[in-house]
């Protein structure tokens, strides 16, 4: 016995065409989220490095100023506010260094938390880089590109397509059905008047 019509058969493979849809452009919408979440990250990182760089730096200027400040006030040419002014610098520029050294020790942590993976160095953004656009400027192209190929947006349209052919296989049992039914028997007997045998083959539509 095949089935050659079934509507519900019909809508149910629908369904689940439309399903594997969703779940593939649901799939590529998570990727998406993942790539930009690990380059966000990465960019965090660069970001905290380069404050903890300037920081550092700006620590050690601060720390001469505090020296020769402390050398004028020992030499009399300077004054005890100078030196507190010059300490309270200081202390202000090594809490933020310290502050800075927390930022990208957990950013660093995020990165590793994303992707999986520990490093030891990440690569820097390249001295001079300028980044190109390199699409069209014509701002129908992009929203029909985003129209086209937005993955969550075609999976929105899957799971409409799914409730339709729900709705179809809810509807399925007031059509027809129609079969392909095919049958074969082979009999042996044996009697008096001799063996016969008995050879019967059908094949139908029902």
């Amino acid at each position: 016995k095949q089935a050659l019509y079934r509507k519900d058969y019909q809508a149910q493979a629908e369904i689940d065409e439309a399903n594997a849809g969703v779940a593939s452009y649901e799939y590529q919408t998570n990727f998406q989220a993942f790539v930009q979440r690990v380059v966000n990250r990465y960019f965090e990182v660069l970001a905290a490095s380069n404050d903890l760089e300037y920081l550092q730096a700006e620590l050690d200027a601060i720390s001469r100023q505090l020296n020769d400040a402390k050398r004028r006030y020992k030499a009399g040419a300077g004054t005890r506010a100078d030196l507190y002014e010059a300490q309270a610098s200081y202390d202000l520029a090594q809490s933020q260094r310290i502050v800075a050294e927390s930022v990208l020790l957990d950013s660093r942590d995020a990165l590793e938390e994303v992707t999986n993976k520990s490093y030891t160095a990440l690569a820097d953004i390249p001295e001079g880089f300028e980044p190109e656009f390199g699409g069209p400027h014509d701002l129908q192209t992009w929203l029909d590109a985003a129209e086209r190929d937005n993955p969550e947006l075609q999976a929105a349209r899957m799971r409409i397509a799914s409730a339709r052919h729900e709705v179809e296989l809810a509807n399925a049992g007031y059509y027809p059905e129609l079969d392909l039914v095919a049958s074969y028997s082979l009999e042996d007997t044996g009697g008096r008047f001799g063996e016969s045998e008995t050879d019967d083959r059908s094949i139908a539509l029902q």
